[in-house]
């Protein structure tokens, strides 16, 4: 990341708060196993779910990582 991102902050080791936050709140509870393969399809059957009754729906996809 750099200052492109007018909110963004810096430690004194130069890592930014997106990246602490990644570390802290994201990867603990982020599972590339089974386990997380059955979260993600519990979420897509209710987003599926949810949209079904719509006339749109969508799922956005954000890079990182």
């Amino acid at each position: 990341m750099d200052t492109t991102d007018a909110a963004i902050d810096f430690d004194d080791k130069g890592v930014c708060d997106h990246c602490r936050t990644f570390e802290t709140q994201i990867r603990p509870n982020r599972h590339t196993d089974a386990r997380g393969r059955a979260e993600l399809d519990k979420l897509v059957a209710k987003i599926k779910a949810a949209g079904a009754v719509k006339d749109f729906d969508c799922i956005i996809g954000v890079s990182g990582d």
